[in-house]
């Protein structure tokens, strides 16, 4: 009969040669896991290209709108002696048409990369996909030099990068080595495209002060809406009758309301932009990327905005 201790220790022994494999084998596991990009990742991703530029369109609507509708009830209250005859000045829209124009570009180029790396996810890999992503990367990279993208330089040397990048990887048929070689790029035009709608920068003023400057969609879109609401109080203070003091408070309750919805969504396709980024990475990475939530989320926004669009459209009676 073997001692005690002799059984002991070999059981010990085999329980950490268990322990060995076991690992061994989640290793393994993993390993062959991100070997592959899942298809419902890139699927999804795709979906949710889509739900952005169905987002942006609601949204730049109701910036139009938002602007529009502040044009022209300052042409209402101006004096006829000040405003004597209208200029295209007077109607301009609040995003240029060159600026959606931008927009829809790095779209569009994201949305054919999208296809593209679909493709190669196929179970059946289509004949010459590889010319096919070429001539994508060649398409996008040339994209960059259009006119509507010269003024954004930042944007255009995304895009282009892009463009490149899909270029140099499409004699790749592996969609997580090409998604990791054009990843850079990709984060490269979410982020920008990010912060054209809000980016906010730590400065400091000739005294040494800190502040804080904003740019993009939103601090131009809140310009506009603080001129309504100033307008709501100024008639407000003017006014003595009960009644019409109680209306106006709730047009002005209203208002703020309408302008928290409206800067929440924008803030929402902002992240949601961020989240495409992360979304790439992290398929690129064998990882789970599943969008659905986040599309459910755009979606839902989308139809805020188009309530507050129809609102704009209605006089306050």
């Amino acid at each position: 009969m073997r001692p005690l201790g002799i059984v002991m220790n070999s059981l010990r022994k085999s329980k950490w040669f268990v322990l060995l494999v076991c690992l061994a084998v989640v290793v393994q596991l993993t390993i062959t896991g991100c070997t592959t990009v899942p298809q419902s990742s890139v699927v999804s991703w795709q979906e949710a290209v889509q739900a952005a530029r169905d987002q942006s369109s609601a949204t730049f609507e109701a910036v139009g709108l938002l602007t529009r509708e502040s044009q022209l009830d300052r042409i209402e209250r101006l004096p006829a002696n000040q405003l004597k005859q209208i200029t295209e000045s007077d109607v301009a829209p609040s995003l240029p048409v060159a600026a959606r124009r931008q927009w829809n570009l790095a779209l569009d180029a994201m949305a054919a990369y999208a296809a593209s790396v679909e493709a190669l996810v196929s179970p059946e890999l289509p004949q010459g996909i590889g010319d096919s992503m070429q001539r994508t990367g060649e398409q996008i990279g040339a994209t960059a030099n259009v006119e509507q993208l010269k003024s954004d330089k930042e944007l255009s040397k995304a895009i282009g990068a892009l463009g490149r990048q899909i270029v140099a990887a499409a004699a790749n048929r592996k969609a997580r080595q090409v998604m990791l070689q054009v990843d850079p790029a990709v984060r490269e035009v979410t982020t920008r495209m990010a912060n054209m709608l809000y980016a906010a920068q730590e400065k400091t003023d000739a005294e040494g002060k800190p502040f804080v400057r904003e740019s993009g969609v939103l601090p131009m879109a809140r310009v506009t809406w603080d001129d309504r609401i100033t307008a709501v109080q100024e008639k407000f203070r003017d006014t003595t009758a009960g009644a019409e003091r109680r209306a106006l408070a709730e047009q002005y309750a209203e208002l703020l309301d309408k302008q928290a919805v409206f800067e929440d969504s924008l803030m929402s396709l902002r992240r949601g932009l961020i989240d495409l980024g992360a979304a790439h990475t992290a398929a690129a990475q064998g990882r789970s990327a599943d969008l659905r939530t986040l599309v459910a989320a755009m979606r839902e926004d989308i139809k805020l905005v188009k309530d507050i669009s129809e609102s704009l459209k209605q006089k306050p009676q």
